[in-house]
């Protein structure tokens, strides 16, 4: 029987724009870079601080950052993927930092199903994917469904104990409205596969619309060498437009 696949992406998910707060009259902004990472979230102190930490790229050092915020959103517990927009003097280093936007990722834990028939009935507009540590991040356009849409990574089982396992990007619509696209991050969890010592790469599997590229394979990298995969997306720098930055909280 059909495993289902059960991650959905609301009509007016996260993809619209990035919220969060912006930096007051002091002109803080001028002195300083604003930066752009997908991280895991933290604790929270009783005094409002809470930590972030990263890594940029393959296996990069793990940074550690802590900001003067809480999250107003109940969903943001410890260990949500966000795409942080903030403000430091260095990048890639632990640091306490000014949070200027955020934006929850979607995506969670890689799946795995026995028949993933249909993941590529709908198309995915890659801007970029890359590894970071044991998380996949994937920053890609998709069309506009009025209804929840089937959007998750899902391992094949049959190679799940291989060395060379095989997670496939399902992407279903319920409804078809053509012609607009939401811009969406995600982020997946692949330690479970990823932390084995008998697996040697991961190949992400997706019908991408944006260029002729089916299959993303991730190797892991050598105690000597570098990772042969790196894919720091330049364009995790340009953000949409509508990036909000209300007044301070």
């Amino acid at each position: 029987m059909k495993r289902k696949i059960s991650t959905y992406l609301l009509a007016a998910a996260t993809a619209a724009a990035l919220t969060g707060c912006g930096f007051g009259d002091d002109n803080s902004d001028a002195r300083t870079t604003l930066f752009y990472d997908m991280v895991t979230c933290g604790e929270t102190t009783p005094e409002g601080v809470t930590s972030f930490t990263f890594r940029a790229v393959d296996d990069s050092p793990e940074v550690t950052l802590t900001a003067d915020w809480t999250p107003a959103d109940t969903t943001i517990v410890p260990g949500q993927r966000l795409l942080l927009a903030y403000r430091t003097e260095v990048h890639n280093r632990d640091a306490h930092v000014e949070i200027a936007a955020w934006l929850k990722a979607t995506g969670g834990q890689l799946k795995s199903a026995a028949d993933i028939s249909g993941w590529d009935d709908e198309p995915v507009w890659v801007n970029a994917i890359w590894r970071s540590g044991h998380y996949i991040n994937l920053d890609c356009r998709l069309e506009y469904s009025a209804q929840p849409a089937t959007f998750d990574l899902v391992l094949d089982s049959a190679t799940a104990h291989t060395p060379d396992p095989v997670a496939y990007l399902y992407h279903r619509r319920d409804s078809e409205i053509d012609g607009f696209q939401r811009r969406v991050y995600a982020s997946w969890d692949i330690a479970r596969v990823w932390q084995q010592p008998s697996v040697h790469t991961l190949t992400i599997r997706l019908r991408d619309s944006n260029r002729d590229i089916q299959d993303f394979r991730f190797t892991k990298s050598q105690p000597t060498e570098p990772s042969t995969i790196n894919h720091q997306p330049s364009t995790i720098n340009h953000q949409p437009s509508t990036i909000n930055q209300n007044p301070k909280l």
